[in-house]
């Protein structure tokens, strides 16, 4: 072989070594964005990355970190749907395994255990060349399908199998190993496996609770520090335990609202979730309306009965009012403990358990509610995140009792923006924002908050329109500052730094104290734009004006800096 022949195949190699090296960079990368909480833009680099055939060098090792995204955000029909078009075009069986692994858990997520069982029958095939963590994992699925359907016997089974070929296990392991136990009812079985649990496990807590050996006072303090630490499931499983051993009621009721007001779940799981909080209020109340010597029918008493009680007992007193809300006699009656229920559960930190239980159109038509509790809802919607479903709560009603026609399209104007509506945001801005006399302080303050969510969510010149209108609204300084600080943001993310530049300046010369931190803030970022837009002379202007007035060092030093550099 020639030199220059040695010499192309040397080249070519280290071009494939350096291609290899990009693609376990890029997926590390993508792991680590992940890591950080960006979820959504970890598989937005995996779709730009991934090669697009599976047969490419690569892709499994792509696609597996797909799927591992996919069910972090529960996507778990999608997980599905990847594996059944593209898991059979997978070469390698290695791969293939992993991805049938995959596939297995995310069926277990969606409760389709026997689809899930078949799914590792096929990963099993290629046992032999699945890696120890594939194969341990694969192991583990095996055990939670048998768990959820119901096959206890096989899955104890399987558990001392799998602790005969992987001792010592891991802790998490024989945590999972007797909370599966434990939901399946296996006691006996589950509490062999005591001295392998962390003391403070919840799993041990709850066979120690079923055994006697600690008091349900005691459990209910271990679940709400697991609570505070941010061990939901545990927790509340934990909670919930102690609850019916020492059968209070209102612990009960606390696990089915906390559980429901968690930002994550799934749509069965709520549609489950709803039903059995409305099922365990309605049962709560009933005792505690016969406790309390409450006739069936009698909604004054028990309305009167409930704001009693809620100042000590707040979920009893939440229960009566839902028991209304299901069976008061009065359409009056039932709408006023709606509103109540609405409030109450907001009061209590719970709004988006609010929601849920009053945004089922089945449960609650919305052609056949009050007014007033659509208002409310609509409301909430903007609170928990649920805009766009809230819309259709305020379709078509009035301005509410001692609201202008004015304030009551400022806040369709919010929520529009909000929902992210922008072409109809837009149409009724124009209006809104031509109002006379002027718009009052508090509607200001509702659409400012509204344009900087629709700010952040990218819609820079819907912002920059709604920011534009209201500068003719606002005389109070500090609302001034802040409107044109939004609108200064909106220039800036629309690309112009001219614009972007001069409304910092004037929210910076509008503020009371020109040396307060927003108003620095703001001069900083006037000079940052002046700079992009090329007036250098200007921009030296504003940052020689920090380093002489700033109060602070570190930010004279960071001016000082800038013009080192001008």
């Amino acid at each position: 072989m020639s030199t220059v022949c040695r010499l192309g195949l040397m080249l070519l190699a280290a071009v494939l070594s350096a291609t290899a090296w990009a693609q376990v960079s890029h997926i590390e990368d993508v792991r680590a964005i992940a890591a950080a909480g960006a979820v959504e833009l970890a598989l937005e680099r995996v779709e730009r990355s991934q090669p697009s055939r599976s047969s490419d060098p690569g892709w499994a090792e792509w696609e597996l970190a797909r799927l591992d995204l996919l069910s972090r955000r529960q996507r778990y029909a999608d997980v599905l749907a990847r594996v059944k078009t593209h898991a059979p075009d997978a070469r390698d069986s290695q791969p293939r395994a992993s991805l049938l692994n995959v596939a297995a858990g995310a069926a277990v997520a969606l409760g389709r255990f026997e689809q899930a069982r078949g799914l590792l029958v096929q990963a099993f095939v290629h046992a032999e060349k699945m890696s120890a963590g594939d194969y341990r994992a694969a192991r583990l699925t095996a055990i939670d399908a048998y768990l959820g359907e119901g096959r206890a016997d096989p899955a104890y089974l399987a558990m001392l199998r799998f602790r005969q070929d992987f001792a010592p296990l891991q802790p998490a392991e024989v945590e999972r190993f007797v909370a599966g136990l434990l939901g399946a009812g296996r006691a006996d079985e589950a509490a062999q496996w005591l001295a392998q649990l962390d003391p403070d496990s919840p799993a041990g807590a709850m066979l120690r609770l079923r055994a006697g050996l600690i008091q349900p006072a005691a459990a209910v303090a271990q679940a709400r520090a697991l609570l505070a630490k941010g061990a939901t499931e545990p927790g509340w499983a934990l909670l919930s335990a102690a609850g019916r051993a020492a059968a209070d009621p209102e612990i009960e009721l606390e696990v089915l609202e906390g559980r429901l007001n968690v930002f994550a779940i799934t749509a069965s799981s709520q549609a489950d979730s709803v039903a059995a909080l409305w099922k365990a209020y309605v049962q709560v109340a009933e005792r505690a309306a016969n406790a309390a010597q409450l006739l069936a029918g009698d909604d004054a008493h028990w309305a009167q009965a409930a704001s009693r009680m809620r100042p000590k007992r707040p979920r009893i007193a939440r229960a009566l009012t839902a028991s209304l809300v299901v069976n008061a006699r009065t359409p009056g009656a039932r709408v006023r403990a709606q509103s109540q229920l609405l409030a109450w559960l907001r009061d209590a930190g719970l709004a988006r358990t609010a929601w849920r239980l009053f945004s089922d159109a089945n449960r609650f038509p919305v052609a056949q509610m009050d007014s007033q509790v659509r208002f409310e809802l609509g409301m909430l919607a903007a609170e928990v995140g649920e805009a766009a479903s809230g819309i259709r709560y305020w379709q078509g009603l009035p301005p509410m009792d001692g609201m202008s026609p004015s304030q009551w399209q400022v806040r369709n104007l919010a929520l529009l923006l909000q929902a992210g509506m922008i072409p109809q945001a837009l149409s009724l801005a124009a209006g809104a924002l031509e109002a006379k006399p002027r718009l009052d302080a508090e509607s200001v303050r509702r659409i400012t908050l509204a344009a900087s969510d629709a700010l952040d969510f990218g819609h820079a010149e819907a912002a920059r329109i709604v920011f534009q209108g209201l500068l003719a609204h606002v005389d109070d300084v500090q609302q001034r500052a802040a409107v044109l600080t939004g609108l200064a943001r909106a220039h800036e993310s629309g690309g112009d730094p001219r614009a972007a530049a001069e409304a910092y300046l004037l929210a910076a010369v509008s503020a009371k104290d020109p040396h307060d931190p927003a108003a620095l803030a703001a001069r900083e970022a006037a000079g940052a734009n002046l700079l992009r837009a090329g007036l250098r002379a200007d921009a030296r202007a504003v940052f020689e004006w920090i380093a002489r007035n700033a109060r602070s060092a570190e930010a004279r030093q960071a001016a000082e800096r800038r013009l080192s550099r001008l």
